[in-house]
């Protein structure tokens, strides 16, 4: 024990012994010098004995500590702090020795050389965070310590070589964490700001920070960033140092990015601006869907509770929202992502926010503005499942927003009010309901549904309509398939409210807002969407967006239009698999039709008020039917006729006439009742049949009925017209039982039987024939009415006017009324009504009246009482006979009239077809009808042939389908036996003539006998022959007739037997023109529409009912191609035949696919232009919705076709053509912009040869071209990287196709620009904008952004084709532009790359026109960005070759432009090169041309900061200009001699004497040879860096040259020189100035000539000779051996001078005098000096002589000072001790300046003169005095 006691004993007293050695030393040390040597040596050890184990030893060393701290306060004294920091890295087990060790770190850091700091700077960062985990005080310490050493730290320009240098000299790279620890940091310091809140009990905060990491960065005091204070840093200064470190290379990208981004949202532009341009470094290279970085920024957005780290910054939180709103995976972060937009609009008490402060004014804008855009984001991006989790709780917080702001009117002044922010949230609410239907959309009250109908209806906010009608679409989408019923019943309720709303109403609105806007539209398309077709609610809606408003919007009336029509609805309502509604979904409850019943109880003026309850909403009870007659006519029309639809649909249903909803549903189903006899009959054994099977839908009809009876009943045209046809076309369908309800009110039609509208009269007196007739009508109403319907037809003859119209109505009604009576046995029950003495009235009118209308009345009225046989031949009494009265008959039929042709007919129908004493039928009838075959009308002869049949059968002819319009039984007629045999084969002879009119007229005939009469065995049996003859007709030149025999073998088929049908059709199909007469002319012409009988000529019964031909598959291509016939009408009968015969059309096609594709590619080239325009829209029609697979193998063929026909020579072909070429473009952008990369891949493959080829981009024609290439460009936007393998040979086309779609009007121009008073520059800046701007330069740059290592390799060759194969000016400039945007946006995969196209741009530089040359230079800049340095030197000697090489004026223009780009657009290698470059550039700075000159000017300044650098690359210089001195051209010799003279200049007191020696033999040389414009800038350089005698010999030589001009300025540089001299060369001047001035003497009066190049004219130039001259020789006076000798001749030169007025040599001699003055006035240098102003001199009087008078007249004020200030030197010399004292002299002198004083106006001269006046008057007063 006591060993070991001693042992410790002895160790610890060694140390104490070391120790107070030590302090010794440190004591005797008397002075800062030896103790800075003795702490270099012992500070480091004795502070590692801190980690003594004894205590004593410990205490010593501090008390040590004590002592030195005493003695180092000296700012000189330094510390061995390299030493010390290198313990204290080392000692990282002794918390003590570190914590001294810093503290004289810190101490000693600042007093260190800058140079030995610098070297510091790796030390203290290496284990900066192992360091900081030892000890957080002494880590912050150490950030501390590297904030003081980054101002002073070299921070070089990232990708540089010092760069590269500076990353190895801290070597951190195999130190990660350290670089993670400064990144984070740094981050964290450019957070910090300084919280100045003098509150004690309050912790200091910062946004971003914990109050420990604030502590870290303070030190735990404030002072630390107070610049004032000892020590303190400044904070904004530090945060630039910052930035620009993380810059460096020390960094890399995923390392700074978070730091970078905190500076990027610094309020301070130096600290932003490089975070900004860090962030656009990175983000290419950092990954937004990296998990870690996407919590790293959420983290950064909110801060942490727990760490109590508050959120960043409003600025910051922008800029994070923006990376987010890029970042799918941040869609991800669901809690986070709602919690984000739920603070970042209006962040609520009870929100769990972190967040400090609200942002105010425009930073609140931005940063609502990015949560916007974030929402948005989130919304289009995010999983369904986590936008079903947040969207509702969003929704409701953008609600608020809005209402935050004011809703639905925005408050005004509210600094977050924003319009397009406003807009923004509302389209966000859209997208957001759309991802969670069922918790925002579909609740049961449809709240949100509601809030954005009233926001498009009231918000005020300007524009804003579009973004609501967005949101409201985006709902739309959404509710379409998922309304319940209960759902339904709300949005029926909403919907109508919506359609109620009018502008300006303050009633229905929230709030009492007012209604700014209708939203109509958008209720319409929700109800025709949302609701099933059969929802009647939804249909009252469409037709009150149709009719109820008169002022209506059209695109409210078409939406409305679309919800009525069946097909409409289909389309705006697909199946879910996208396709329109098939055979088999026929039965779709949501396309169900309304039911009749219950849209009546539905549609309010329908029924009465009883009985109509709304239990799907609201709905005042005054609504109904009182309003009937107030309800808007189009409202109410397009009610009843949508009803009639309706019901006729539903009286079809489940017969085999029931309509097939297709396109043209409508119209099939208004003409159905009289173009279909089996349609009509159904309808008439239905309606006959409700009363006992169904007894609801008859009491709605019933309803209806009267509401249509009401309607003729209307003073209001369509209305009363439509109503009117109804009630008539019902009526006469009907049994009497349905019309036993309105049949009482008859007797009201007389208001409308005596209108003045004629077909109103019409319609009311075939209803009143109809409803009058009825046994519920009273006798008595109907017998008065008919009392004054005779009494006006008695008055026919005097009637005009109204009048007539009223005896029209009347005999119209009669004839209507007595006919229908007395087929009902009635006649009797009315006495009023005579019918003899009305068929005499009416015989009378039709044969006397010269009045038209009355004519036609009576026609028909005989017409129909023949009809019915109330009128017999016994009727006809004298004075009238049966031969007057078809005399006149005939006689009107003779001249067209229809009406006359059908009442021939049916008077035929009273006489007997065996002959009587009136003669034969043939005789009376069929002979006159025969005879109007010369008519030329078609439609007289369709009369003709139904007025043929009706000779022919009577009643038995169908053609009288619809004319039976009561429920009684047919009446009887006379019997025909023979006559329809006979008019049968005289129509078949007439057919085999060959007049045309008798052919023309025979082919109608026919067809209107095989129609009407075809059901009889005469027909029948002459089918064979009709065939025949309608075959005949096929090939008539006529158009009429060609159809009319089309539709006749159709009938002929229809109604023959099997084998005929198989026969005829089967040859026709083998037939192409023949098939396509027959099938494409039927319903050819506008004729068929208006004839009812002939609607449906189709083929659809035909094919129906052949099996051979369904199954046939030479049918179906052609049928389907036919469905597309450019003549509508042949559209519609095709679509006819195809839905008779296709019973699921998408079957039938999918099985006939091939045939059919390969049908119409055939056919598509074809030689009738109708059959190739067809085959366009079929084949558009048949790709579109069909999977890829099916016409893969046809695409490349479909696009080759298309682009042959769309240079077709037929416009109506090409306009198809273009069609499908849309669609086929729409269909693969589509594919590409989904993603879908098989499909698109595919028909890329077959697409993008084709669209490249000869046939696409390089075609003749231009239609082809542009449609090509706008289909690129399409393709090209997508920015699909299935595009990537077509990537090099498409940028090649389109650079090539830049100049090939340049207008030819651009090249005129450019050659003609004089003419116009432009010039080429003008035009060429124009043309390189509009390639700038140019969509193709826009869809290559889309290209080269999908590109990777192996399509870069493809571009190489293919660019380097269009480069040098480029010709017009558009495609070189492209050229250029896509090299640098290769350069700066692909620069990873161009860099191998760049040397190449280095070379070949050098190559192609060298183009005639100035732009194209520029942009090429432009473009090598910016490649050399990426260019290897032995690269850039190449460049570099490519442009020193230019210049120095050419004689081109032009190429040294390129050289400057290619030297110019480099230092604009690669510095960084430009600053590395700078040895090689700038002393080029320093040269050539000095070219004379001024473009040159300017290009390389601007190089130099951009480059370099001061004349340093001139110095600096003195020695480049002067080796690159010598060898030029001597080159051929003038312009590189000038060149070469400015820049040695500007080297000259600039080293003036800066070059050592081994410097100026190499310099002199340059300036030598330079100036060596002839003289030449600027050789003076020269010559004055040398002047001012010669200034010893050696250079006398240059300059004196100079000043001797011939060239006048230039000695001017020689001459100059001669007195400069000789005057910083210092030695005696007066003589040398003298002797070079006196031949000049002597010459000029003269000369003087020599003619002066202009100098031919806009400079001085010969005689200035003499002048300024002289001037100068003069100007020398007084300069070299001051250092004159023999002043007297020198101020003579000088005197002598001034006296000659004298004379003549030029003011550049009188202000020359006046400074002469005075230089003259000053040099007598001062000390003589020896005894001869002094005599020459020794007594009796004339030096004085000749000096004053040579002064001139002083008031001379006209000087310029500039002139008159130099005089006076001459003669104030001169006063001084008089009165000056070195002169002799001459009175007179001196009395001439002061008359001069008395006589000058009294003319001078200048104040400042004045005073001069004053002064020199006073002080000579003084001398002369004293030397009289004496």
């Amino acid at each position: 024990m006591s060993g070991s006691s001693a042992t410790t004993t002895s160790a610890e007293d060694k140390e104490l012994n070391l120790v107070s050695k030590v302090e010794l030393r440190f004591a005797l040390a008397d002075s800062d010098s030896k103790l800075q040597n003795l702490l270099k040596t012992y500070l480091a050890p004795i502070l590692l004995k801190l980690g003594s184990p004894h205590a004593t030893v410990r205490n010593k060393v501090i008390s040590i500590t004590h002592h030195i701290n005493t003695r180092i306060k000296s700012p000189s004294l330094q510390l061995p702090v390299a030493a010390l920091l290198k313990q204290f890295k080392d000692s990282s087990s002794s918390p003590l020795i570190r914590q001294f060790d810093l503290i004289y770190i810190q101490q000693g850091l600042g007093r260190l050389p800058s140079a030995e700091r610098l070297e510091l700077f790796p030390i203290l960062i290496h284990g900066i965070s192992h360091d900081a985990k030892i000890s957080s005080l002494q880590g912050g310490n150490i950030l501390n310590m590297l904030f003081r050493l980054l101002p002073q730290l070299p921070l070089p320009e990232r990708g540089s070589q010092d760069d590269s240098v500076f990353r190895e000299k801290l070597d951190l790279l195999d130190r990660p964490d350290d670089i993670d620890f400064l990144a984070a940091w740094l981050g964290k310091a450019l957070l910090l700001a300084i919280d100045r809140r003098t509150t004690p009990d309050l912790r200091p905060t910062c946004p971003g920070l914990s109050p420990d990491d604030y502590e870290f960065l303070t030190l735990g005091r404030n002072s630390t960033w107070d610049p004032v204070a000892e020590s303190g840093l400044n904070l904004t200064q530090t945060k630039i140092c910052i930035c620009k470190f993380l810059a460096t290379g020390v960094f890399d990208e995923k390392s700074r990015f978070s730091p970078a981004l905190i500076a990027s949202a610094d309020s301070n532009s130096n600290i932003s601006s490089i975070g900004d341009d860090m962030i656009k470094r990175s983000l290419p290279n950092i990954s937004l869907e990296d998990e870690t970085l996407v919590e790293t920024l959420f983290k950064m957005y909110f801060g942490d509770k727990n760490e109590r780290i508050s959120s960043v910054r409003p600025p910051l939180q922008t800029k994070i929202i923006g990376l987010l709103s890029k970042s799918i995976k941040a869609t991800g972060f669901a809690t986070e992502v709602s919690q984000l937009i739920r603070n970042g609009l209006v962040p609520s008490a009870d929100d769990d926010s972190n967040q400090p402060n609200l942002p105010s004014g425009r930073e609140a804008l931005r940063l609502r503005g990015a949560v916007v855009s974030l929402t948005n984001w989130v919304a289009r991006m995010g999983s369904s499942q986590d936008l079903r989790t947040i969207a509702p709780g969003i929704v409701h917080r953008l609600q608020d927003f809005v209402g935050y702001n004011g809703w639905p009117n925005p408050y005004e002044g509210n600094a977050t009010s924003d319009a397009s922010l406003r807009g923004s949230v509302y389209e966000c609410i859209g997208l957001l309901a759309k991802t969670a239907p069922e918790e925002l959309l579909l609740e049961s009250d449809l709240d949100l549904l509601s809030w954005l109908f009233v926001s498009l209806s009231a918000d005020s906010t300007e524009n804003i309509s579009v973004s609501i009608e967005e949101a409201l679409g985006s709902a739309l989408q959404a509710m379409a398939q998922s309304l319940d019923v209960k759902g339904e019943k709300s949005l029926r309720k909403l919907l109508y409210h919506n359609m109620r709303l009018d502008v300006g109403d303050t009633s229905r609105a929230p709030d009492g807002s007012k209604v700014r806007r209708s939203a109509r539209f958008a209720a319409v398309r929700f109800a025709n969407r949302c609701l099933p077709y059969g929802d009647s609610i939804a249909r009252w809606i469409d037709l009150l967006a149709i009719g109820g408003k008169q002022d209506e919007r059209n695109e409210v009336i078409e939406e409305g239009r679309k919800g009525l029509d069946p097909n409409w609805f289909q389309m705006l309502n697909p199946t879910p698999d996208g396709s329109l509604l098939g055979a088999s979904q026929s039965k779709d409850k949501k396309y169900a039709f309304p039911n009749f019943s219950t849209l009546l109880s539905t549609f309010s003026f329908f029924s009465s008020p009883e009985a109509l309850e709304f239990e799907q909403m609201e709905v005042e009870s005054d609504n109904v039917p009182d309003t009937l007659r107030k309800t808007e006519p189009v409202l109410f029309s397009s009610a009843v006729s949508y009803c009639r639809r309706i019901l006729l649909n539903e009286l079809l249903a489940g017969t085999d006439s029931h309509i097939v909803v297709d396109t043209d549903w409508e119209r099939k189903i208004d003409v159905v009742a009289t173009t279909d006899e089996t349609a009509r009959t159904e309808l008439s054994r239905r309606l006959r049949s409700l009363s006992s099977q169904d007894p609801s839908l008859f009491s709605s009809v019933s309803v209806y009925l009267k509401t249509c009876f009401e309607g003729i009943l209307r003073n209001q045209g369509k209305i009363r017209d439509e109503s009117g046809n109804y009630v008539v076309e019902i009526c006469s369908l009907a049994g009497n039982s349905l019309i036993s309800n309105i049949a009482p009110e008859a007797p009201k039609l007389k208001d409308s039987i005596f209108t003045n509208v004629h077909q109103t009269r019409v319609t009311a007196s075939q209803a009143l024939g109809i409803l009058g007739s009825h046994e519920a009508c009273p006798s008595a109403d109907l017998n008065e009415l008919a009392k004054d319907l005779m009494s006006k037809v008695q008055d026919w003859k005097p009637a005009i006017g109204a009048e007539v119209n009223k005896c029209h109505g009347s005999v119209l009604a009669l004839g209507y009324l007595a006919s229908r009576l007395h087929c009902r046995n009635r006649l009797g029950t009315i006495p009023e009504i005579n019918l003899q003495a009305f068929i005499n009235l009416s015989l009378n009118i039709l044969v006397d009246s010269k009045d038209n209308l009355l004519q036609e009345a009576a026609t028909s009225a005989i017409g129909q009482m023949s009809l019915f046989s109330a009128m017999k031949l016994s009727h006809i009494q004298s004075p009238h006979s049966i031969k007057s009265i078809l005399e006149v008959l005939t006689k009107r039929a003779k001249a067209g009239n229809e009406k006359a042709i059908i009442a021939l007919g049916n008077l035929s129908m009273i006489f007997p077809e065996e002959s009587s004493e009136f003669g034969t039928l043939s005789d009376l009838f069929l002979e006159p009808m025969f005879a109007l075959h010369e008519l030329k009308q078609p439609e007289v002869h369709l009369a003709v042939g139904e007025a043929l049949s009706c000779v022919a059968l009577g009643w038995q002819s169908k053609s009288l389908m619809a004319s039976l319009d009561i429920d009684t039984d047919l009446p009887q007629s006379c019997a025909r036996t023979t006559t329809l045999e006979v008019t049968v084969d005289k129509i078949l002879g007439f057919c085999k003539q060959s007049k045309p009119s008798l052919r023309k007229a025979s082919c109608i005939w026919l067809l209107c006998q095989v129609q009407y009469c075809g059901h009889f065995p005469v027909i029948q049996q002459r089918l064979r022959l009709c065939q025949m003859a309608f075959k005949g007709f096929l090939a008539d030149r006529d158009d009429l007739v060609q159809e009319s025999a089309a539709r006749g073998l159709t009938l002929v088929y229809e109604k023959g037997d099997k084998d005929l049908k198989i026969m005829s059709l089967a040859s026709e199909l083998g037939d192409p023109s023949l098939v396509y007469r027959f099938m494409s002319l039927a319903s050819n012409n506008a004729i068929w529409s208006s004839r009812a009988a002939f609607g449906r000529f189709g083929l659809g019964n035909v094919l129906s009912e052949s099996g051979y031909l369904a199954e046939n598959p030479k049918l179906y291509p052609k049928l389907f191609r036919y469905r597309f016939d450019p003549n509508p009408n042949v559209q519609k009968s095709m679509n006819d035949i195809w839905n008779s015969l296709v019973k699921d059309s998408s079957a039938t096609i999918d099985k006939y696919f091939v045939d059919i594709i390969e049908d119409l590619l055939k056919s598509i080239l074809g030689k009738e232009w109708r059959v190739r325009q067809a085959s366009c829209a079929a084949i558009a029609d048949l790709v579109q919705g069909r999977v890829l697979e099916k016409y893969e193998a046809y695409l490349g063929q479909i696009w080759d076709v298309a682009f042959k026909v769309l240079d077709d020579i037929k416009d109506s072909v090409r306009t198809a053509a273009m069609s499908l070429c849309r669609v086929l473009t729409t269909m693969l952008v589509r594919s590409a912009e989904a993603g879908s990369f098989k499909k698109s891949d595919t028909m890329l493959e077959n697409v993008m040869p084709f669209l490249m080829s000869t046939s696409g981009l390089e075609a003749s024609a231009k239609d082809v071209q542009m449609f090509a290439l706008d289909t690129i460009l399409k393709l090209a936007k997508t920015g699909t990287k299935t595009l990537k393998p077509y990537v090099p040979s498409l940028v090649e086309r389109l650079l090539g196709l830049l100049s090939t779609l340049e207008p030819e009007a651009v090249n005129y121009l450019h050659l003609n620009a004089s003419k116009y008073n432009l010039t080429e520059e003008k035009i060429d800046a124009a043309r390189l904008q509009s390639v700038r701007s140019s969509p193709m330069m826009d869809a290559i740059e889309r290209c080269l952004d999908i590109m990777d290592e192996e399509t870069m390799r493809e571009l190489v060759p293919c660019l380097e084709s269009a480069l040098k194969q480029a010709v017009g000016m558009p495609s070189k400039v492209g050229c250029s532009r896509i090299l640098v945007s290769l350069a700066t946006r692909n620069n990873f995969l161009f860099r191998p790359h760049a040397g190449h196209f280095l070379k070949l741009v050098q190559r192609t530089i060298m183009d005639r026109n100035d732009t194209v040359s520029s942009s090429y230079a432009t473009s090598m800049g910016y490649i050399c960005r990426l260019a290897t340095d032995a690269q850039l030197l190449q460049c570099n000697n490519f442009a020193k070759k230019l210049y120095f090489d050419s004689e081109d004026e032009r190429h040294r223009v390129i050289s400057g432009d290619v030297v110019n780009a480099i230092g604009k657009h690669a510095t960084d290698k430009f600053s590395a090169l700078a040895a090689d470059f700038l002393p080029f550039v320093f040269l050539a700075k000095h070219d004379s041309h001024e473009h040159v000159q300017e290009s390389f000017k601007n190089t130099w300044e951009e480059n370099v900061g001061g004349s340093r650098a001139i110095i600096l690359y003195q020695k480049e210089i002067i080796d690159l200009a010598l060898p030029h001195l001597g080159s051929p051209s003038w312009v590189v010799k000038h060149a070469s001699a400015l820049s040695i003279g500007g080297v000259a200049k600039a080293s003036v007191g800066q070059f050592n004497l081994q410097q100026q020696q190499s310099l002199w033999p340059a300036l030598d040389q330079a100036l060596a040879g002839k003289s030449w414009d600027g050789k003076e800038k020269v010559l004055e350089a040398f002047v001012v860096f010669a200034k010893d005698s050696a250079g006398l010999r240059v300059v004196l030589r100079e000043s001797r040259r011939n060239n006048p001009g230039y000695r001017q300025h020689a001459l100059l540089c001669l007195g400069d020189f000789v005057e910083s001299c210092g030695d005696d060369m007066f003589q040398d001047v003298w002797e070079t100035v006196e031949p000049i001035v002597d010459d000029f003497l003269t000369n003087d009066a020599d003619m002066d000539v202009d100098s031919g190049g806009g400079g001085a004219s010969s005689k200035t130039v003499q002048i300024m000779n002289v001037a100068n001259g003069i100007r020398s020789c007084s300069k070299a006076i001051g250092h004159a051996a023999d002043l007297t000798r020198a101020s003579a001749d000088l005197i002598d030169l001034i006296l000659k001078t004298k004379s003549g007025t030029n003011r550049s040599i009188h202000s020359a001699r006046f400074e002469a005098v005075s230089r003259v003055s000053q040099v007598l006035q001062a000390e003589p240098k020896n005894k001869k000096d002094g005599a020459v102003l020794a007594k009796g001199s004339s030096i004085l009087e000749r000096l004053v002589n040579s002064l001139g008078p002083l008031e001379v007249e006209g000087a310029p004020s500039d002139e008159r000072l130099k005089r006076a200030e001459a003669a104030q030197e001169l006063v001084k010399l008089f009165t000056s001790a070195n002169a002799s004292f001459d009175p007179n002299a001196a009395r001439v002198l002061q008359q001069s300046l008395e006589a000058g004083r009294s003319s001078e106006r200048d104040r400042g001269v004045q005073k001069i003169l004053d002064s020199a006046g006073k002080e000579l008057s003084s001398a002369i007063a004293k030397t009289s005095s004496t």
